[in-house]
């Protein structure tokens, strides 16, 4: 459901903002978490030798592009990788509906808005693109 609301985000980035997006799947992170940890420990327990790096930092490269993390968990599932990605890192979790088994999303909508944010904190957007789609996605 939420690789869905990615997947949704992605063309919306694309069709009404001229936004590329690469979208990947993260089956665990905190198998992802795991492995940066004991990269971390390594590299600190090894000072001469040349550093292991994260998969996720090797997956990403150097990109300063920001990274948003979406999970139909709780939010902080994702935030685990957070400091092994390369660039800026924003996770996005699902909230527990009361009184039922399910939960709720990030929409597609908020997705590609909190895209949108990010990259107007990056200076590679103007703000007024980020208001023309809260206003559009009638999220202001």
């Amino acid at each position: 459901m939420a690789l869905q609301q990615v997947l949704h985000a992605a063309s919306l980035l694309s069709r009404d903002w001229g936004v590329a997006a690469e979208v990947w799947s993260c089956p665990s992170y905190t198998r992802l978490a795991r492995e940066g940890r004991a990269a971390a420990r390594w590299n600190m327990l090894h000072p001469q030798s040349p550093p292991q790096r994260p998969h996720i930092a090797r997956c990403l490269g150097d990109s300063t592009t920001p990274v948003i993390a979406v999970t139909g968990y709780a939010q902080h599932i994702a935030e685990q990788i957070a400091p092994f990605a390369p660039a800026r890192f924003l996770a996005l979790g699902a909230k527990p509906l009361r009184g039922t088994a399910g939960a709720d999303f990030p929409g597609a909508q908020w997705i590609t808005v909190i895209a949108l944010k990010a990259l107007v904190d990056d200076g590679a957007l103007s703000a007024q693109t980020l208001e023309a789609a809260l206003r559009a996605y009638t999220l202001m």
